[in-house]
Order: structure tokens, then C-alpha cells, then sequence
């Protein structure tokens, strides 16, 4: 396996994005590609350190998960770890053929940080799911032309369109599961 690839999310739940997430990583597997996961450490969901429901899948195929503080907070944190992540993030060019994040809120949260010629952003919701049926996004996400946006419905597309006054960044269609 020569080729790696960053995939970022929230959580290992059970849960649509992680079920993606889940697929992402047997594809790389399947094709020798070596997947690695960074979830970001959370503030408000709890223990970050607990082990979650597609750990062990993971950990069996061995898939490294690192749970790294990636925003900088105050209190309660591994300040080395911190800017380690914030170099490999910042030149993840050097580490990584490839990263994908899984959700256009974590994406819009770390956009700065993340520097590689290959991003995939993956947009996993609709708009109804937000009040006022607005996306939270700002422009920048759809902007740049070697980006690339991965939606999972025909129906992101219009609300993309309808919602951003440009989109500069490649939008790509992909149906959510491969199998169940």
C-alpha cells in the first residue's frame, strides 16, 4: 500500500456519515490504498477517548484512528499533539495522496488548516435539515476549482445552487452505499 488517504469525521457512530466512512475505508482496502482516520476531539460530546461502535472494525483491519485535538481550546488538552496535527494538517501534502471530510460543517471548521491538492468535500445533508432551511456553509467551500465537492442526492445539487452564488469547486455525484 503506497497511496494513503486522510478521512475526517466527527464521531464512529452508527450513523450515515460514518456508515460512508465505513465504505470509504473498505474501498481504499480492497483497491491498496491505506486509510487513516482523524476525529477531531469534541468538547461537548463527552469523552472522546470512549471507544465508539466502528472502532473495532476499524482497529481489525488495521485502519489507525487518531482522536486529536484539532481546535485549539484552553483546557484539558495535549498542547503537543495539538500543533502536530496542526503541521500534518497544514502540509498534509507530504502524508497524504488524498483527504476527505465527511460533512461540510467539520469541513467549513478546518478549511484553513487543511492543505492538500487533493480535497474531497463530502456533503451529507440537505438543507431542511438546518433552521431556516440555510446552510450554515460559507462561500469559501465551493470556491476554489481544485476542490471537489461529493454530493450523495441529485437534490444538493439545486440547493447548492440556489444557496451559493458560484460554485468554482468540482460538485461530483455519489450514490451514498455500495452495498448493504
Amino acid at each position: 500500500m503506497n497511496r494513503k488517504v486522510l478521512i475526517i469525521n466527527y464521531f464512529l457512530f452508527i450513523g450515515g456519515g460514518e456508515k460512508l466512512l465505513i465504505e470509504l475505508v473498505k474501498f481504499c482496502l480492497e483497491n491498496g490504498i491505506q486509510p487513516e482516520v482523524l476525529i477531531p476531539e469534541r468538547i461537548i460530546a463527552g469523552d472522546n477517548k470512549k471507544e465508539e461502535f466502528y472502532d473495532n472494525f476499524l482497529k481489525k483491519r488495521g485502519v489507525k484512528v487518531h482522536r486529536v485535538p484539532v481546535f485549539f481550546k484552553a483546557y484539558n488538552f495535549d498542547i503537543f499533539k495539538y500543533w502536530y496535527w496542526q503541521f500534518k494538517l497544514n502540509n498534509s501534502d507530504k502524508f497524504y495522496d488524498s483527504v476527505h471530510v465527511l460533512n461540510l460543517n467539520l469541513c467549513d471548521s478546518i478549511y484553513e488548516k487543511l492543505k492538500n491538492k487533493n480535497r474531497y468535500f463530502w456533503h451529507i445533508v440537505n438543507r431542511v435539515q438546518f433552521e431556516g432551511k440555510k446552510y450554515p456553509y460559507r462561500q469559501r467551500l465551493v470556491s476554489n476549482p481544485n476542490d471537489n465537492i461529493i454530493v450523495i442526492n441529485k437534490y444538493q445539487v439545486k440547493e447548492m445552487q440556489e444557496y451559493f452564488y458560484r460554485i468554482s469547486s468540482k460538485v461530483l455525484n455519489f450514490k451514498l452505499f455500495l452495498n448493504n
